[in-house]
């Protein structure tokens, strides 16, 4: 018998991955193609992000403006130191803009005799005009030694507002008194200030009216000296006669 010479052995088949349809195996392009397709989506989301972020930035800057500069044109900066933001700003910028306002009187009686200031806006406005002005001088105030130095400058400032700070103004027979300002609105507006400062501007005002009221104790007696002098001047003159 003729040896069997031995069947070379079969390979195994090869194991065929189905493709999506279970037809053939799946392309490799497929999955490199979606790894390349996460970052670029996820650059395009960032993206899609910071544009909203910046035109939601843009969107609130134009309903709520920033503060004016104090060079400003006086109906800007009293439109803003009459809102609400003003009392929420630092310290430092309300001054700035209380301070423009001084010796802007006239430009805000303007405005409001045209018709662009109604009453209430008017008392406010000129109570923002006194606080810009006080406050400077209460600042010189305390930049002055304790003491002379400071008496001297209270008893200035008195005579100063006695003669130049509120003179009497001559008004035709239709011109309108300018509202009063508005006090009460001017202790809101203090009580924003840091407690240090809301501390000297009482201690200010305290020695200002301590020294009108002292001022005006003294003219009285005067008065009632004078008063009293009369009398024996007239009896004296009909005594002699």
């Amino acid at each position: 018998m003729t040896p069997t010479t031995p069947r070379k052995p079969m390979p195994a088949p090869m194991t065929v991955t189905p493709g999506p349809a279970g037809n053939g195996p799946a392309p490799l392009s497929s999955a490199v193609s979606e790894k390349k397709k996460k970052p670029v989506m996820a650059i395009a989301g960032a993206a899609a992000l910071v544009l909203v972020i910046v035109g939601a930035i843009v969107i609130w800057k134009i309903m709520h403006p920033g503060p004016p500069i104090p060079t400003a044109p006086t109906p800007k900066i009293v439109d803003y130191v009459i809102s609400e933001p003003f009392k929420t700003v630092p310290y430092d910028t309300k001054i700035k803009l209380l301070a423009a306002l001084d010796n802007r009187e006239d430009e805000m009686e303007k405005l409001y005799r045209g018709g662009k200031l109604s009453e209430p806006q008017m008392s406010q406005a000129r109570e923002a005009a006194y606080l810009g002005k006080n406050f400077g001088r209460m600042e010189k105030f305390f930049s002055l030694a304790p003491g002379q130095q400071r008496v001297n400058y209270i008893n200035e400032r008195v005579d100063k507002m006695d003669d130049v700070d509120e003179p009497p103004k001559t008004k035709g027979p239709n011109d309108e008194k300018l509202p009063k300002r508005d006090k009460k609105w001017g202790k809101a507006t203090v009580a924003t200030f840091p407690a240090d400062v809301q501390a000297q501007w009482k201690e200010y005002q305290k020695a200002i009216n301590d020294k009108q009221d002292r001022r005006k104790k003294e003219k009285k007696a005067a008065e009632k000296a004078g008063a009293a002098t009369k009398p024996a001047a007239n009896a004296t003159k009909s005594g002699g006669g």
